[in-house]
């Protein structure tokens, strides 16, 4: 995946864009951004379970994922590179005394990948950390973030059509057979709960009647 910022951006902030470059177009539509933490920040770093696909875990009640929401319109604008990671570029994030690693991905979504308490000049100092997440290839999304994505949309699409096909029974379907009707649509429902110690798969093709599958482990 080509990280954010890798053609078009220079130094520790976000700037001189070309008007021609791929990135630029992307820079320019705050429109569609998202923001997300990952499962491994969310669970190890926040210490909140993982819960049910019905969720979105961009939209949780967490000062740091509230945070999140509030800068991803512009991020990274206003936000200044963690310069121990040469690349991709990754940005600061601060909540009270503690500091969080953020990264935008070429889909518009603005992951909170790490966060931790800043103790400067010493060897648990939150950047060197980032950075030694980064080496051992646990700051950014992984196929398992990204899925669960997917998932969560899927979900929320799958109840959208339901809903609208709910609405078109209402609306066509005579009063005396609605009953029968709404038996047999409330029959299809999606996949399993993950818990904390589930990952999620594809399995087969997608279907609203369950396009996933739980795994045994989601990546540490």
């Amino acid at each position: 995946m080509t990280p954010f910022g890798q053609n078009g951006l220079r130094g520790g902030q976000a700037s001189d864009c070309s008007s021609d470059s791929f990135w630029f177009r992307r820079w320019t539509r705050i429109d569609t951004r998202r923001a997300r933490p990952t499962i491994r920040c969310l669970v190890e770093d926040l210490g909140i379970e993982l819960i049910d696909l019905g969720t979105d875990l961009g939209a949780l009640d967490d000062p740091w994922i509230t945070e999140l929401r509030r800068i991803a319109p512009q991020s990274p604008m206003g936000q200044k590179r963690i310069l121990s990671i040469a690349h991709p570029l990754v940005y600061r994030l601060r909540v009270s005394s503690e500091r969080g690693a953020t990264w935008l991905d070429e889909e518009g979504v603005v992951w909170l990948c790490a966060v931790r308490r800043r103790e400067e000049g010493s060897d648990d100092d939150a950047f060197e950390w980032f950075a030694e997440l980064h080496q051992d290839g646990q700051l950014l999304p992984t196929e398992d973030d990204r899925l669960r994505d997917q998932a969560e949309e899927a979900l929320r699409l799958f109840g959208r059509l339901k809903k609208a096909l709910f609405d078109l029974v209402d609306e066509r379907v005579p009063t005396s057979a609605r009953s029968t009707w709404r038996i047999l649509m409330g029959g299809c429902r999606a996949g399993p709960s993950p818990s904390r110690e589930t990952g999620w798969r594809r399995s087969g093709a997608p279907s609203a009647c369950g396009p996933w599958r739980a795994t045994s482990s989601v990546p540490r």
